[in-house]
């Protein structure tokens, strides 16, 4: 149990501060807006963090729970598209917003996606384009070279794509 809580130099108490005396089991510390509850709140349960206060035990120190706003914010966690549905505890609260975090990612990685499936596609239909114009290139220079070339073009004079086959094989083959 705590005996006494002296705080000073934080907040809203001064280098004189103020001490606690006379603490129960159980105590309740309210006041006005601006006043030093959650200053105090914040010391009692970070003692350490404050070398200006100090809590005198009656016995050995336990662990200090102090609910405040703080404690409201790192345990419960509203979801915003359920009203009145509430989460509890910090981990509950970390591993929602690590959830939350992750879908995020994952919106960003799909986006992604669409974006290069997007452009695959825009590629492809450019490919398939340049394909058939240099096909239809080959083609009418054929035609326009055919009486010189009868022999040459045997077998493939009246299908674009087996003569188109047949000069990339003998071209690059």
């Amino acid at each position: 149990m705590i005996k006494e809580i002296s705080i000073k130099k934080i907040a809203t108490y001064n280098n004189t501060g103020v001490v606690f005396s006379g603490l129960k089991k159980i105590n309740f510390f309210y006041g006005s807006n601006g006043s030093g509850k959650t200053s105090l709140s914040n010391a009692m349960k970070n003692i350490e963090n404050f070398p200006d206060c100090n809590i005198d035990w009656a016995s050995q120190p336990l662990k200090t729970l102090v609910y405040n706003q703080k404690f409201v914010e790192e345990n419960f966690h509203q979801d915003s598209n359920i009203k009145g549905i509430f989460t509890l505890g910090k981990e509950s609260t970390e591993i929602k917003n690590e959830i939350t975090e992750k879908k995020r990612l994952v919106d960003k990685f799909d986006e992604e996606i669409r974006r290069l499936r997007t452009n695959l596609s825009n590629k492809e239909e450019e490919y398939n384009a340049n394909e058939n114009e240099f096909i239809d290139d080959c083609w009418e220079l054929k035609r326009k070279y055919d009486n010189e070339f009868l022999q040459a073009f045997s077998g493939v004079r009246n299908n674009k794509i087996n003569f188109i086959t047949s000069v990339a094989l003998k071209s690059f083959g």
